[in-house]
């Protein structure tokens, strides 16, 4: 999101089914981009599409930008990864070691980067040209022959080819993965979930 873009999602959404001559009752589902992303971007959409999909009494389909940036790029997600950036030093990755997506450190990455497993990364400009990357690719390039897709953020027209392939979901398991996580959230994630990071936001279910 950029700034200022939740206050005005509701406007975009009636614009967009005038452009169509279309109507809210005329929607038979909701495509929901899940993250990661900004705590404030993310939990707006995400409420906004549960609220529709409930007053609607229509089906929800979920994706993530990184699985979706991996559909675009055609790329076979066993053996490639998608990379957004997070926080400093750190980096939203999906594909090939990680199938769920998480966070990693950069050097981390970098590592296995190095080792060749890894077939083929898109990722942002920013990211593909950072020293550390770049030097780490070169590594996998000359082991395992490490391609390299440039990739700005997924067109809509994705998530929605996506959503015809996968199955629909009841707006309640709509989760978000957030780039930032609110200090009241974080706390209630490491009670929920023992301290494990790598959990969130699917915690256990309770005995």
């Amino acid at each position: 999101w950029r700034r200022g873009e939740p206050r005005t999602l509701l406007r975009t959404i009636d614009e967009l089914l005038a452009e169509a001559a279309a109507t809210a009752a005329d929607l038979t589902g909701i495509v929901c981009d899940v993250g990661p992303g900004s705590f404030t971007g993310i939990r707006f959409g995400l409420s906004t599409a549960r609220t529709l999909a409930w007053a609607l009494k229509v089906p929800t389909f979920a994706a993530s930008s990184l699985e979706v940036m991996l559909h675009e790029a055609a790329l076979d997600p066993s053996s490639s990864i998608a990379l957004l950036p997070s926080r400093r030093g750190i980096l939203y990755v999906q594909g090939g070691p990680w199938q769920q997506p998480r966070e990693l450190p950069e050097d981390d990455l970098n590592v296995s980067l190095a080792t060749g497993q890894i077939r083929a990364v898109v990722a942002s400009p920013a990211v593909l040209s950072d020293p550390k990357f770049v030097a780490a690719a070169e590594a996998g390039r000359r082991r395992g022959g490490l391609a390299l897709h440039a990739q700005h953020h997924p067109a809509a027209a994705s998530f929605f080819a996506m959503a015809r392939t996968s199955d629909a979901l009841d707006a309640v398991h709509l989760l978000p993965i957030y780039a930032a996580v609110s200090q009241p959230e974080r706390l209630w994630a490491e009670r929920a979930v023992g301290g494990n990071a790598e959990l969130w936001p699917n915690p256990p279910p309770s005995k």
